[in-house]
């Protein structure tokens, strides 16, 4: 069984654009998105960390180490390195280090463009569709009163679309004014207006 077909039995699929996904889904693509890069948990790769632990375990000094010894020493060595690659600066450049359950949320809301997608796919699915209405008319015709449905990039809407590589980061879709719009979100950018021939 394919892992896509695995994924559709466990968590459903959406079968059509104008179907509703509760503003749940969206944080549900958050734990998904920590869950599947677990660098943004982490801070830094599971490889490097699995690496990082064997190395500790095997330095020189924790080779005569019994078994509870060493993973005390281990315990030591993670918490100095997670000390060393804390920052008290919202700003502060981050590193590829292990990281604290602080600093990697730092660097989460600060730095990922993927964090930023996810709070966004939360709201969108909270707002209201005369909300929707007025912001898109800012950019294009909108016949107003009709209902939107949003869809966040996430597996759920790869496993169902079976399209791995999205160019967006949200959709919004509108059945009765025909309109269907891709969002793209950058961190630190400003909201510009567009004329009705780009996407917002």
């Amino acid at each position: 069984m394919k892992a896509s077909e695995k994924y559709r039995m466990v968590f459903g699929e959406i079968k059509d654009l104008a179907e509703a996904v509760p503003w749940t889904t969206g944080v549900s693509n958050m734990l998904e998105w920590l869950t599947w890069s677990t660098g943004h948990v982490l801070g830094t790769t599971k490889t490097r960390y699995r690496k990082a632990i064997v190395e500790w375990a095997r330095l020189a000094e924790s080779e005569a180490l019994d078994l509870e010894a060493t993973q005390k020493y281990v315990d030591a060595k993670l918490n100095d390195a997670m000390r060393e690659s804390d920052k008290v600066h919202r700003y502060d450049k981050p590193t590829s280090k292990i990281a604290s359950p602080r600093e990697a949320l730092r660097r989460a809301k600060y730095f990922s463009e993927d964090y930023l997608n996810k709070e966004f796919d939360i709201f969108w699915g909270l707002v209201s569709d005369a909300y929707l209405d007025e912001f898109y008319s800012q950019f294009t015709t909108v016949q107003k009163g009709g209902r939107w449905y949003t869809h966040g990039n996430s597996g759920l809407f790869a496993n169902s679309v079976n399209i791995r590589e999205m160019q967006m980061d949200n959709l919004a879709y509108n059945p009765s004014s025909k309109l269907l719009v891709a969002n793209e979100l950058k961190l630190g950018e400003k909201r510009t207006r567009t004329n009705s021939s780009s996407t917002p």
